[in-house]
């Protein structure tokens, strides 16, 4: 149980450096990305990423990254480097995935980003002094963690 908690945790960390490569550019898709429609979940390749910008724009469809498996697809073009550099920088590749003592672990794609839902701030004061409140929704998968180190990180430094 331990092993399969610590392989997810370093899949997780794989898709995070991919993340952390397309952060300054999150909304923009490229040619070669695998982007997913956010209706129905279907992963396309981007052709055209003119005219599949302006889908992006209205979130109709996102950029995805890989969780790391042995029958991942890959993205082509600048965020197939992307993906490539980050299996070398851990020395791996897919097949890498194929064998983890009993575990098989297949792979599959995340949108890079996601909509907050029923978002709301408010400030306050109690007992510990003032605070804001921070309320959104997000669906399954998408971490409030990572939302709140967006929004408290230094913007000079880029880090929380």
């Amino acid at each position: 149980r331990m092993k399969k908690l610590y392989v997810a945790a370093f899949q997780s960390e794989m898709f995070n450096k991919v993340l952390a490569a397309r952060m300054p550019e999150i909304d923009k898709v490229y040619a070669g990305d695998l982007a997913q429609k956010t209706d129905t979940g279907g992963v396309f390749t981007v052709e055209d990423a003119q005219i599949d910008q302006a889908r992006a724009d209205k979130f109709e469809i996102s950029p995805t990254g890989p969780i790391f498996g042995y029958r991942s697809s890959l993205a082509t073009g600048e965020p197939g480097k992307i993906e490539q550099q980050v299996l070398a920088d851990y020395e791996m590749d897919l097949e890498s995935f194929r064998n983890v003592g009993s575990m098989k672990l297949k792979g599959t794609r995340r949108p890079l980003r996601f909509k907050l839902d029923e978002a709301d701030i408010s400030a306050g004061i109690d007992e510990r002094g003032e605070f804001l409140e921070l309320v959104f929704t997000t669906s399954s998968g998408c971490y409030a963690t990572v939302v709140l180190a967006e929004i408290i990180k230094d913007a000079q430094a880029g880090e929380v």
